[in-house]
């Protein structure tokens, strides 16, 4: 679904979502130990796209930053609630959202009462956004993995905040989370750009332009302050990589666009 149609039927949810569900507390992130065992790195592995999270008292937060998408963070104690996708007008629960509506417009109609002004998209995205929280990271980890669910988007509370809603789009299609003072590429997508340019699973981004980016915040605002132009131009940027078992740092060649409306990054 494109991407202005699928906002624009995101915007009445504020309204209807946000403000009749209470503010949670995060949970306090647990006393996990930060290092994964073997075992865990292979299953991640096996399993494909992953979040770092951690199960708690039947709650999944987020246990270390990860770049969602080009406008969105998720800090540690990140409450992740569920994931949707975007509906479509053959989808089943839309097409009962329509039954319904027309059968309470005509009830309307026969009693002279007022005929109810609604959207069965609108509708069934409403239904989808407001599911109950996920208590375990399994239908997290298969709704990540479906590469034919279409557009996924994310409920979530952050660490101090209200309920919100984001969609899923991995900047160059890569996993970026960070750690240990810097930034690593935790997962990439094999058929993406990041991966047809050579950035590898493990990879350490460590300057972008000869900017320093141990963060992740450090990366998202090293792209904007270097694009060139806000309407046109197109920027070039060197990108400094630790890859593991390799002597040296390598130079990956990258252009920002000249907005940031899709990808983080583009191929060169």
């Amino acid at each position: 679904m494109n991407r202005l149609l699928a906002r624009w039927l995101l915007l009445p949810l504020w309204g209807l979502t946000v403000s009749q569900l209470p503010a949670q507390t995060p949970q306090t992130p647990s006393d996990r130990p930060p290092e994964e065992s073997s075992d865990q790195v292979k299953l991640q592995t096996k399993m494909g796209l992953f979040f770092p999270l951690e199960e708690k008292a039947g709650q999944i937060t987020v246990s270390k930053t990860v770049w969602l998408n080009k406008n969105t963070v998720l800090e540690p104690g990140t409450k992740l609630s569920t994931l949707f996708t975007m509906p479509s007008l053959d989808d089943a629960d839309v097409q009962a959202e329509r039954k319904r509506i027309q059968s309470k417009r005509s009830l309307s109609s026969e009693r002279q009462l007022p005929v109810e002004k609604s959207n069965a998209l609108v509708e069934a995205l409403r239904k989808r956004s407001e599911q109950p929280a996920w208590t375990t990271h399994i239908p997290f980890r298969a709704m990540l993995n479906r590469r034919d669910a279409g557009e996924l988007y994310l409920v979530y509370y952050p660490p101090s905040g209200d309920k919100r809603i984001e969609p899923v789009d991995l900047p160059e299609d890569m996993l970026w989370i960070e750690e240990s003072g810097a930034v690593t590429i935790e997962w990439v997508d094999e058929t993406g750009g990041g991966a047809k340019f050579g950035f590898q699973h493990g990879d350490k981004v460590i300057s972008i332009n000869s900017i320093a980016t141990p963060t992740i915040q450090a990366l998202r605002q090293a792209y904007l302050d270097l694009r060139t132009d806000r309407g046109m131009g197109v920027g070039v940027v060197s990108v400094e990589v630790q890859r593991k078992g390799e002597a040296d740092h390598l130079y990956l060649s990258l252009k920002t666009p000249p907005s940031l409306g899709g990808s983080a990054l583009e191929m060169f």
